[in-house]
């Protein structure tokens, strides 16, 4: 059932109510500097902080992660370490590099490690980590989430929507009753979904194009798969995949290290190991090309569907493909999840183009992470 304006404000107003409790919520360049920092969480998230950090000249004490596999070894020099150490933390802060903050917190308090904070904390001076924590000190832009709110097509993704806020108050991290483990290939969407010429940005290791290749082999002829990664060591990974491919499969598949967004040229690159983003233009050692979609698909190739997870930048990848999509209305697939106004605002984009699309949210994993906006062009699911 859609909610007004007002209604919205009302569920909004219960989240908050009911919002985890921060011992801190922001804190300064100069106050981690003089007190230390620790990251807890050597995942994705986890990576791209620590990446960020040393980009920005603050190096961590060390890192904690909980799985023995990667404790005793180190990432990016700075050692990992078991959660027992964080009895050492004294007045470091330790940054929450995760999605299951409830845990993580009581492993804190557990370990008086009275000083941990979200990664939102250290968003004034490292704004390219996640935005976990935003909405305990920020003011939302009601008007704008509630009409973003108003463009989806189904009761599905206003639920979604709805647990995606309820998230970043609470942290109740449980998204079970909302997963479709079908990532890309939503089971009740998939059906009015053209997947032939299929263009992904931020193709990582291959996953989405192995779940194409098995899906649709053997491929009729019109089909291809377009594949972008900027990452040095994911672009390895995918192109020994794709490498591995009998040559009848590999001739559909096309794959270039790049990023993809608004502008053609070149950027700096920071984080590894399937991390990456784009970083503060000082490493000119790590300079990839960037393209725009309209650029790269100018010459009368057919786009039926655009896939993006490319850390935030997603809403710069529509700037970048207006005109293709303007002439082929493809299906977009775009990773919502990075930055919390992309929930309303890359919908609100989209219907700004006045093209007729349908709306939806789907969530593709039983934790917070992997919730992706589907604009499927209305008369055109074939």
């Amino acid at each position: 059932m859609k909610l007004n304006n007002d209604s919205l404000n009302t569920e909004i107003a219960k989240y908050k109510a009911n919002r985890f409790v921060l011992p801190l919520s922001r804190i300064t360049k100069n106050e981690c500097l003089k007190n230390g920092i620790i990251v807890f969480g050597c995942g994705p998230e986890g990576k791209h902080i620590i990446a960020r950090l040393i980009e920005i000249g603050i190096t961590p004490d060390w890192i904690i992660d909980k799985n023995p596999e990667l404790q005793n070894n180190s990432y990016l020099g700075i050692s990992i370490c078991p959660t027992i150490t964080l009895s050492e933390a004294n007045s470091r802060y330790v940054v929450l590099a995760s999605s299951h903050i409830r845990e993580m917190s009581a492993e804190c308090t557990a370990h008086n490690a009275a000083n941990w904070v979200l990664p939102a904390a250290i968003h004034d001076f490292c704004p390219i980590v996640g935005e976990v924590g935003l909405l305990h000190h920020t003011d939302l832009p009601y008007e704008d989430m509630a009409y973003g709110y108003s463009l989806l097509a189904d009761d599905k993704s206003r639920e979604i929507f709805l647990a995606f806020l309820k998230y970043h108050y609470t942290f109740d991290n449980d998204f079970t009753g909302y997963c479709d483990p079908t990532l890309y290939f939503p089971d009740d969407l998939s059906s009015l979904v053209n997947y032939s010429n299929f263009v992904d940005a931020g193709a990582f290791t291959g996953d989405t194009c192995m779940d194409w290749v098995n899906k649709f082999t053997p491929l009729d002829e019109e089909y291809h798969y377009y594949a972008f990664e900027p990452d040095k060591e994911s672009y390895l990974l995918l192109s020994e995949y794709v490498d591995s491919l009998p040559e009848y499969v590999r001739a559909h598949i096309t794959s270039h290290r790049m990023a993809i967004g608004s502008v053609d040229g070149f950027i700096e690159l920071s984080g590894s190991d399937g991390s990456s983003f784009i970083g503060s233009r000082t490493n000119t050692s790590n300079q990839i090309p960037i393209g725009k979609i309209d650029s790269l698909f100018a010459d009368k190739k057919k786009v039926t569907i655009i896939k993006a997870d490319i850390e935030g930048a997603e809403i710069q990848l529509l700037d970048g493909a207006v005109e293709t999509i303007r002439r082929c209305r493809p299906v977009l697939a775009l990773s919502v999840y990075h930055r919390v106004s992309d929930l309303w605002q890359i919908p609100i984009r989209i219907h700004d183009l006045k093209l007729n699309y349908s709306i939806y949210l789907r969530h593709h994993r039983n934790v917070f992470s992997d919730t992706v906006c589907y604009a499927i062009p209305r008369g055109k699911g074939d």
